[in-house]
């Protein structure tokens, strides 16, 4: 037991580094995405997935629950209830009706769906990396006093960024 559990908190630790990744980063799903699968689509920042693709939580079914984060993410995509859909109930949803609940950001035709990631990757790739990080970095927060604190001081500390960068671009067209 003690190893299994070694294992997941392991795989846990991986799947948080892919979420908290400075960068953003764009999940590409073409077919089935079930359990772990979904789950690590589910600590990607966009989910492009194609008209055929299929997302279930079937757990419960094998007398187990999810173990890397779905109970923790998934409600927060597509709401507690469907949520409880999901994984109380094993329910599978295809493509159309993952884009309904805000499981996925995009459907687009099987063969298209590795073009229109790798686009918006690209897309995310020419925002101004220090600003995506510390965006990245409040939507992890848990929200409260604290969380506006933070977002409010990195904001301030970008501003000063981009008058530092601003001024810097006027010196050197002098």
């Amino acid at each position: 037991v003690q190893e299994r559990r070694k294992l997941f908190l392991h795989f846990q630790e991986i799947y948080s580094w892919i979420e908290a990744y400075a960068k953003p980063t764009v999940a590409a799903i073409n077919g089935v995405a079930i359990g772990g699968g979904l789950e690590l689509a589910l600590v990607c920042d966009f989910r492009v997935a194609s008209e055929v693709a299929v997302f279930s939580m079937p757990e419960l079914k094998h007398r187990i629950i999810p173990g890397l984060g779905a109970t923790q993410r998934l409600p927060k995509f597509i709401g507690v209830g469907r949520a409880k859909e999901m994984l109380l109930l094993g329910k599978m949803i295809r493509a159309g009706r993952a884009l309904e609940w805000g499981l996925v950001h995009r459907v687009v035709p099987r063969t298209e769906v590795l073009d229109h990631a790798v686009g918006l990757a690209r897309e995310l790739g020419e925002k101004p990396a220090s600003a995506v990080k510390v965006l990245k970095s409040c939507f992890l927060q848990e929200g409260g006093i604290r969380t506006l604190h933070d977002e409010a001081e990195a904001f301030a500390e970008l501003v000063e960024e981009r008058i530092a960068w601003e001024f810097s671009r006027e010196g050197s067209r002098e």
